[in-house]
This record gives C-alpha cells, sequence and structure tokens, in this order.
C-alpha cells in the first residue's frame, strides 16, 4: 500500500513539473509590429543593414496621442539581448538629462528572450504582453 501511495506522489510531482515548465514563445518583430498596429500606434521598423551590426531588427512604437514610446531589438540570441540590456539598464546621463527637462523618468529595460525593450511608461508594454 505505501509503495503505491509514493509511486503515485511521484508520478503527481512529475506530471506538475512537466506542465509547469513552458517554454517561451518566440516573437517576432512583425508579431510586434502587427500588435501594436493593432492597438493604435504608430510603428517605426528598421531591419539591420550590416553584419556589424548588434541587433537583427527594431521597432519603436509611439503611443497614439502622446509622444511615449517603447523601442524593441531584437538579437540573434538571448545572450545579445542580455548584454544590450544590461548596459542600457541604469543610464544616469539619461535620467539626469530629463531631470534638467524637468520631467524625471527612469528608463526601464527589460529582455525577453532575444529581444531587448525599454520604455519610460509601464502602459506601453501593455499590447506586448498580449503576446507572450
Amino acid at each position: 500500500m505505501k509503495n503505491k501511495l509514493l509511486i503515485i506522489f511521484i508520478l503527481l510531482c512529475s506530471l506538475v513539473l512537466l506542465t509547469s515548465c513552458k517554454e517561451d514563445k518566440v516573437i517576432t518583430c512583425q508579431d510586434v509590429i502587427r500588435v501594436y498596429e493593432k492597438a493604435g500606434y504608430e510603428v517605426f521598423h528598421k531591419e539591420a543593414t550590416d553584419v556589424d551590426s548588434e541587433w537583427e531588427c527594431y521597432v519603436k512604437c509611439t503611443a497614439p496621442d502622446s509622444e511615449d514610446y517603447i523601442f524593441f531589438r531584437f538579437f540573434e540570441d538571448a545572450e545579445g539581448a542580455e548584454e544590450y540590456a544590461d548596459d542600457r539598464e541604469w543610464n544616469m546621463i539619461v535620467f539626469l538629462y530629463s531631470c534638467a527637462l524637468f520631467e524625471p523618468t527612469w528608463l526601464t529595460t527589460k529582455t525577453y528572450n532575444n529581444i531587448e525593450i525599454e520604455y519610460h511608461n509601464s502602459y506601453l508594454y501593455k499590447p506586448f504582453k498580449s503576446l507572450r
């Protein structure tokens, strides 16, 4: 009886672990463009033009009736996105410049797989969340 309970317990734990291990969805430049255009954003997209570029493409989405924007830079792999995000995350010069303009803002930098994401206002991130 104890052996059966142990086996059932191990099987249940295995099932929970297997179902909770979810792989991140692959999101492309076109996916980001589509979801932000659908949300009414003005979208600018640029593909890398030479092999020396750090990123493969980037997308800038500007919110409707606002000058707020969010950047997405797509890299070959997650490591490239992480390295770029680490360089951009604590940019004190940008913060001091925004203070000089009497609009202090702090740049939020995130990564999702091979994508580096930058924005100042959290509402800009919501359309991207729907892709995940």
